[in-house]
């Protein structure tokens, strides 16, 4: 009897007929094909039952928007994933990884699967997105604010430094807030994310978090953690297009799609393979973190991958990011048997 502890136990019998000595092998043998066929006939004609988990949107007061609903269990083929994911992982803690998490969601049909979801990180530049979807909710409101206009003063502080940067916009510097938001999250500018500061509204900040059932940061803390299943919420809520307007929401995915990071999730994805990913780092020189969140366009089956790591250099642990995508990609470019635990 094989049983799968699901909210409805549904349990799958197999018998297997005992025989006679003298015919032992060659009935054996019959049978044993028997159980395989239907076994095989059964997983492809029935997808076990599993029950399904639903996230809702807050801040309303009569209603509850379902912005998410996925199985509460893992299917079989993420288990797979999921293991190469392990092997990989071990291996390279021999090469400074401290630790990995990762958040895998099929987005056709809601499989999903996690992987050392406890760990949980500093998203760094990762809030990046948060701040883009907190001015786009602004200018839902306000006519005319993409069009704002900023001056970046040219004694401006020096913002924290970046490994991985590719285009500034520069000291004295007058640019239109939609002009900043694409520097932000294209080239992840900490000048433009610095300048955006004084036009975001931080009670709208602080709603998206709450809104998608997060605990608001403190603007002034410095230690705000997450993992890698709970920043997955803010890119999912953009494909979704639940949360912004569908307008709104496909400027911000085409944004993420223009990001200029080509070490981690991008490098050993075929290059006609689209991909909407922003990046973050955090820490500190022998102790960094790096991750990467993304909605990768597989043909006609998306998916969502967040992954975040900790380790000794951030070179190091774009490898990782990078081996980890293929390792998701090609697993995901592989059809397979849908079972569900």
């Amino acid at each position: 009897m094989f049983r799968k502890r699901i909210p409805l136990f549904y349990v799958l019998t197999v018998t297997v007929v005992s025989c006679g000595i003298s015919a032992g092998a060659v009935w054996v043998g019959r049978n044993n094909k028997t159980n395989e066929a239907t076994k095989d006939a059964t997983i492809q004609q029935e997808e076990q039952k599993c029950a399904y988990n639903t996230q809702q949107l807050g801040g309303y007061h009569y209603i509850r928007p379902v912005y998410q609903a996925e199985k509460e269990c893992e299917p079989s083929y993420m288990l797979s994933i999921k293991a190469s994911i392990d092997n990989y992982v071990q291996a390279m803690k021999n090469n400074g990884l401290s630790t990995a998490s990762v958040c895998l969601r099929n987005l056709q049909n809601t499989d999903w699967m996690t992987y050392n979801d406890g760990e949980r990180y500093h998203p760094g530049s990762m809030f990046k997105i948060v701040t883009m979807m907190t001015l786009f909710r602004t200018a839902a409101t306000e006519p005319g604010f993409l069009n704002t206009t900023l001056t970046l003063p040219v004694n401006c502080p020096k913002p924290p430094v970046q490994t991985f940067n590719t285009e500034n916009i520069k000291p004295g510097g007058t640019y239109k807030v939609k002009e900043l938001i694409r520097n932000m999250v294209v080239h992840s500018d900490n000048y433009a994310t610095m300048l955006l500061h004084d036009v975001t509204n931080q009670d709208i900040f602080k709603k998206t978090f709450s809104d998608l059932g997060l605990t608001p940061p403190d603007v002034h803390a410095t230690d705000y953690t997450l993992s890698s299943s709970e920043f997955s919420r803010f890119i999912g809520a953009l494909y979704d297009g639940r949360y912004l307007s569908l307008p709104a929401s496909e400027t911000a995915i085409a944004l993420l799609c223009e990001s200029q990071f080509q070490q981690g999730f991008r490098r050993f994805l075929p290059p006609n393979v689209v991909i909407a990913h922003k990046f973050g780092e955090a820490g500190k020189p022998g102790r960094q973190e790096l991750h990467e969140t993304a909605i990768v366009y597989l043909n006609e089956k998306p998916y969502l991958l967040t992954v975040m790591t900790k380790g000794s250099n951030s070179q190091m642990l774009a490898d990782v990011l990078a081996q980890i995508s293929k390792i998701v990609y090609d697993n995901m470019t592989v059809p397979t048997t849908q079972t569900h635990t």
